[in-house]
């Protein structure tokens, strides 16, 4: 075995979660390598050392502080909950220019797809253009014309045309 694969493995060996043939393996590579036996001795000491240690003790009052602290941040949550105004006064003032820059950024590429999506139709010299005029010259639906009955490209058509007007 290698170094790094004992000492990866030498929690599980501790607590006698390895497979007994896995285990004859770190116990062969252990008496062998100086380095690996000092990692676990390592562990055995910090073990050792937190199992006798003793949590601090808990200062007076405090999980009455905690309860308040907890009400109070509960109350303000609910204002700003109720009322954005709040809300946007208390975020930070990158939050805030990130939030209007992506907003910008969000509503500008909304219309410039949208201006690319439904390019304007001209009538054409003295025609006028009417509701009846075929969609897939006015929005570029080309690529839905030959739809197979029942599809859903051929429901949108029919939306469009507003039933079957127009021959289709």
């Amino acid at each position: 075995m290698w170094c790094n694969d004992v000492q990866d493995s030498l929690k599980a060996y501790i607590d006698g979660a390895m497979a007994p043939e896995q285990r004859k393996a770190v116990e062969a590579h252990l008496q062998s390598c100086a380095d690996c036996r000092a990692a676990l001795e390592r562990i055995d000491r910090l073990a050792a050392v937190l199992l006798d240690a003793k949590p601090p003790p808990v200062p007076a009052g405090f999980a009455s502080r905690v309860m308040l602290a907890a009400k109070s941040r509960k109350r303000a949550t609910s204002v700003a909950a109720r009322n954005p105004w709040q809300w946007w006064k208390g975020i930070s003032m990158p939050m805030r220019a990130a939030a209007a820059a992506v907003l910008i950024v969000g509503v500008s590429i909304g219309l410039l797809m949208s201006w690319a999506a439904v390019p304007p139709v001209a009538a054409p010299a003295g025609r006028e253009v009417t509701a009846a005029a075929d969609p897939l010259d006015a929005y570029n639906l080309d690529y839905l014309s030959d739809a197979p009955k029942g599809s859903i490209a051929e429901g949108y058509l029919a939306l469009v045309w507003g039933g079957n007007e127009g021959g289709r």
